[in-house]
């Protein structure tokens, strides 16, 4: 009982001695937004450092807000796509311009921000989103149907300004009789294979 005691003290004074930094949510690297951010900084319009990808939500949103104000030396098609990526990071867009995340609840519908999501949640301490991943891609080779299946969920999120978190859970099923299971001279950033070798 008196070794349980102090063991226990031991890991709280473990816990608290530690330096505790704010966390950083970052954006998945099969994120479209990096094609976007390369093509924009190829152009000379903003400039990034695309060797210490992945970026974090709020260094994206900061470069959607320098192409904003850039927004004169865009195409058409650009434009579109900044306003896109607009929703999408709007809430990263409201801290940095020191707005009130507006107060929302939605479910399978557009948020204040006009971006669809599965859940949307925000409150003065705590935003929450979550949206499904669900895609089917299929090719045809010698007479055969290979087709990728993947599905799952991104959520992140915030509490308050000093955690973020995120998930970004994605299962992916290859069937048919041509399955690459090495992926070896691909870019496919790595699997687990669980099933039987061909």
């Amino acid at each position: 009982m008196k070794y349980r005691t102090l063991l226990k003290l031991f890991f709280l004074i473990l816990l608290f001695s530690l330096p505790l930094y704010s966390q950083i949510v970052y954006e998945p690297l099969t994120s479209s937004v990096y094609d976007f951010l390369d093509r924009v900084d190829l152009k000379g319009i903003i400039s990034i450092h695309n060797e210490v990808k992945p970026f974090s939500r709020i260094c994206v949103a900061e470069k959607l807000r320098e192409m904003d104000d850039k927004r004169q030396s865009l195409t058409s098609l650009e434009k579109d796509e900044l306003e896109f990526y607009k929703k999408e990071f709007a809430a990263e867009l409201n801290k940095l311009n020191n707005k009130v995340q507006p107060e929302q609840m939605n479910f399978f519908r557009k948020d204040v921000d006009g971006r669809f999501r599965a859940l949307t949640f925000t409150h003065s301490l705590f935003t929450l989103m979550i949206d499904p991943v669900l895609g089917y891609s299929g090719k045809k080779i010698k007479e055969t149907i290979t087709g990728h299946l993947q599905n799952g969920a991104k959520a992140y999120g915030y509490i308050s300004d000093d955690i973020g978190f995120s998930l970004n859970y994605r299962d992916n099923t290859e069937s048919g009789t041509y399955v690459d299971n090495t992926k070896d001279f691909t870019p496919v950033p790595g699997i687990v294979h669980t099933g039987t070798t061909v």
